[in-house]
């Protein structure tokens, strides 16, 4: 026999005083506070609040663990979500998996946007159609997939942005190869996007962290090693918080943890080739079972046209079978793509400048 179960409003809903519902509805474990509307084809989950003189409009669904502030919006077709597939998959009633949302006072959403687990602060906007992935702690417009500011609220002035001051190294390369930077800032999106989202991230010679913005942004967490005290203090000044942390360390053998992503730019050329294996097991021995890896290097065919002070301290060069087959003995797949300037592509290898070996599936034991 078939299960069927009726909808309405569950005998265990608490409803504040002069609330208004608009049938049909499905309601059921959830608190609704005074002077909220509630519009038709809404669902609002067991152990989800609604403040109050809300207004929630028809076809949004409210799942459980959220908890909305007074004078909030929610227009027509807004999802929230508490189950972000942390274990590769939905939770399937595990609750344990499961994660809250936190909205303020005077929070207005636009249509069919979908909201993950995070916390919005009171008088944020969010565009029609965006999807809201982190945290927003300052009022203002949001809109995008994801979600990103788009300019205060009418009236206000901008929210305070934090200054950074650049380390010697990258203080030169701006000051005299200022192409340089939007090369490199390139490869690190390309990483981030190999990366995927929520993905917590190991950058093995991280330098001053110049890439970690880009790193960290769908991030859920990144840590970035160098042995190079002046650089590792000048990351941590601009970019260290809670999900992102700086090690002064030589990495080689080291373990940091298990990780999701394990990124490494311009590293490997600088590394002794009888130390090169000490490198590669260090990336493999960092990842999670299911984790990738970005290596990042210049091509030997490019090693012509580098300047001196690059050659003295390439002492590594790889082409892209033998960074392929380096990669092969860590995983069971591995992809190549060349760069000229700040172009990804799979063109023909010897006329790329810069390598990029991305390596999945990654192997029990070490080849």
């Amino acid at each position: 026999m078939a299960d069927i179960r009726k909808t309405g409003i569950a005998d265990n809903v608490v409803l504040g005083e002069g609330v208004t519902i608009m049938e049909p509805v499905n309601l059921y474990g959830c608190t609704v506070g005074d002077g909220t509307f509630i519009g038709p084809f809404v669902e609002i989950q067991s152990e989800a609040t609604v403040g109050r003189n809300c207004r929630v409009q028809s076809h949004v669904f409210i799942c459980s663990l959220v908890d909305m502030g007074d004078n909030c919006t929610i227009s027509h077709g807004v999802k929230f979500v508490n189950d972000p597939f942390t274990n590769n998959g939905p939770a399937r009633g595990d609750m344990s998996q499961w994660k809250s949302t936190r909205l303020g006072n005077n929070v207005s959403i636009g249509t069919n946007a979908t909201i993950m687990p995070v916390s919005i602060c009171s008088d944020a906007v969010i565009g029609a159609g965006s999807v809201v992935t982190r945290d927003i702690v300052d009022p203002g417009y949001y809109c995008g997939n994801p979600a990103r500011f788009l300019r205060p609220l009418n009236g206000r002035d901008m929210p305070p942005v934090p200054e950074i001051s650049l380390g010697g190294h990258w203080s030169f390369n701006l000051i005299n190869d200022p192409k340089r930077l939007a090369f490199v800032l390139a490869r690190y999106r390309f990483a981030a996007r190999m990366a995927g989202r929520s993905a917590t991230i190991l950058e093995l010679g991280c330098s001053e962290g110049i890439g970690t913005p880009i790193l960290t942004e769908n991030g859920a967490g990144y840590v970035g090693v160098d042995l190079d005290a002046e650089a590792v203090a000048a990351g941590r000044a601009n970019f260290a918080s809670d999900s992102c942390a700086f090690i002064e360390a030589d990495f080689l053998e080291q373990s940091f943890g298990r990780f999701d992503c394990v990124v490494s730019m311009d590293v490997v050329e600088h590394i002794e080739p009888e130390r090169e294996d000490l490198f590669f097991r260090t990336v493999h021995d960092n990842l999670n079972e299911d984790g990738v890896s970005v290596i990042g290097t210049p091509n030997i065919a490019s090693e012509r046209y580098a300047s001196e002070a690059s050659r003295q301290g390439h002492v590594n060069l790889f082409d892209g079978t033998r960074l392929r087959a380096a990669m092969e003995r860590c995983f069971h797949n591995v992809f190549l793509f060349s760069m000229n300037d700040e172009v990804v592509h799979t063109g023909f290898e010897p006329m790329a400048h810069f390598l990029l070996a991305v390596g999945a599936n990654r192997r029990k034991e070490r080849a």
